[in-house]
């Protein structure tokens, strides 16, 4: 171990701090310029419309040097960018701390009032949704349903949600510019779990196990149109038969004998017009026996359970059409 003389480490000490203290005019004019650059460098942002950077040179130069017109420069940003509340912060602490004979104080305590007047009608309005319902916007409670009165927050984007057992959650993003007030139109669907639904299933009869209620029967929704199809065919088939049969009539009238080439003609279309009529009225009467019998049941009821068939019938000397129904 070296020992020093008691003087030797005296000098040395006092020495130590005379360096220190000279170092200190050094160090606190390098700070001053450092806070002179930074703010200088935020006046030209702010001239060139960059207010963040403005914003970001001066907080900086505040750090080094905690001088109250800086905190007016950054309001003046703050509110440039739409963020009210940090400009009404800034003021308050220029405010705070400005000399007594700072110009700027007049004009910083009108634009606070401004701001704060401006931010109090700010807000949110709930209109609709379920009594009782839970109000959150960004995350935050502010209530239950019906709220008429505005809820003030920040200009800029807001999360909305609106939540309640037995509804699904509304949700919405709304955008709210200074001083104005946004109304939420709030619309909840039930979400078929929650309590509604576990009421309704207690209660009354014809509730399964496990609160499941039976379905409620189908209604079988009459005979369907499949009936009324063949019924139709049948009147189209008939009338255009009956045309036929007139036609033929006059064609056998016009004949100029009864064994001539018009003659034959005329019953060979006589022949059709009766072939059509009889299959039209097959068709009319088994769709009237199809409705009747497949009333009351459902349509795939109707359909698998009845089969119907119209044929034409032709001989020598008649012609008609039968049908057959069978279940």
């Amino acid at each position: 171990m070296i020992l020093f003389p008691r003087e030797f480490m005296n000098r040395l000490i006092a020495f130590t701090f005379a360096v220190a203290l000279a170092a200190l005019p050094i160090t606190a004019a390098a700070q001053d310029d450092d806070a002179r650059a930074l703010f200088q460098r935020g006046q030209t942002a702010y001239q060139q419309g960059d207010y963040d950077t403005a914003i970001s040179n001066w907080s900086r130069a505040y750090e080094l040097d905690a001088r109250p017109l800086i905190q007016y420069n950054l309001s003046q940003a703050y509110e440039r960018l739409g963020r009210l509340q940090d400009a009404a912060s800034a003021l308050d602490l220029y405010l705070e701390n400005a000399d007594a004979g700072d110009s700027n104080q007049a004009n910083a305590r009108a634009r606070r009032s401004s701001i704060r007047e401006r931010l109090s009608r700010t807000g949110i309005t709930i209109s609709g949704g379920p009594d009782g319902a839970t109000i959150l916007v960004d995350g935050q409670e502010w209530g239950r349903t019906p709220r008429p009165d505005r809820i003030t927050v920040d200009p800029g984007a807001h999360q909305i949600i609106i939540r309640k057992d037995g509804y699904r959650d509304f949700r919405s993003s709304v955008n709210v510019s200074a001083g104005r007030t946004v109304e939420v139109a709030v619309e909840m669907e039930e979400d078929g779990t929650g309590g509604a639904v576990a009421a309704g299933a207690g209660a009354g009869a014809g509730a399964g196990e496990g609160g499941e209620q039976d379905a409620p029967a189908e209604d079988g929704g009459g005979p369907g149109i499949v009936p009324w199809i063949v019924m139709g065919s049948g009147v189209a088939l008939a009338g255009v038969g009956a045309v036929l049969g007139i036609v033929a009539l006059g064609n056998a009238s016009d004949a100029t004998s009864s064994d001539g080439d018009d003659a034959d003609s005329a019953r060979t279309l006589a022949l059709v017009a009766d072939i059509m009529i009889f299959t039209g009225a097959a068709a009319i009467a088994g769709g009237l026996i199809w409705y009747f019998l497949s009333s009351g049941g459902s349509d795939d009821e109707q359909t698998a359970g009845v089969d119907f068939d119209v044929y034409p019938i032709l001989g020598p000397d008649t012609a008609g059409a039968g049908a057959t129904v069978s279940f």
